[in-house]
């Protein structure tokens, strides 16, 4: 069994961030900070014993990142922000967990993931590989 720790103030941070992103009708667009990630995309989530084709949208205003994929629950929205070099920081809106990136990002690819705790097996990784 798969145990996730659960952060609340990571949680409200993210929920706080969604809501500032989303929410407000008269964002001024920024200049894109790093890759341009925005757009559809498809790709892989994986984790031991799953293997899915999801696909996402991307919005990238600046530094910020909003990510929301196919997948249902957990990994479906995340929210964060992305460096010069393409690396990214996103929190899963639902379950407050940081997810990082798996090598930078570029306009072509987007790989993250996050540790899982495994009661049996120790840290497990969970991932999203996306392309266009």
């Amino acid at each position: 069994m798969i145990h996730h720790n659960i952060k609340p103030a990571a949680l409200s941070t993210a929920a706080f961030a969604l809501l500032l992103l989303a929410g407000c009708e008269n964002t001024e667009s920024r200049s894109k900070i790093g890759p341009d990630l925005e757009g559809h995309w498809a790709g892989l989530y994986t984790r031991p014993g799953v293997s899915q084709s999801i696909t996402a949208e991307v919005e990238h205003n600046g530094e910020d990142i909003v990510m929301e994929t196919s997948l249902q629950g957990e990994g479906h929205l995340f929210v964060g922000e992305i460096d010069s070099d393409g690396y990214l920081r996103l929190v899963d809106v639902l379950t407050g967990e940081t997810w990082t990136s798996d090598g930078d990002a570029t306009a072509t690819q987007i790989r993250i993931h996050d540790w899982l705790l495994d009661e049996f097996s120790g840290h497990v990784e969970q991932a999203i590989h996306l392309s266009r």
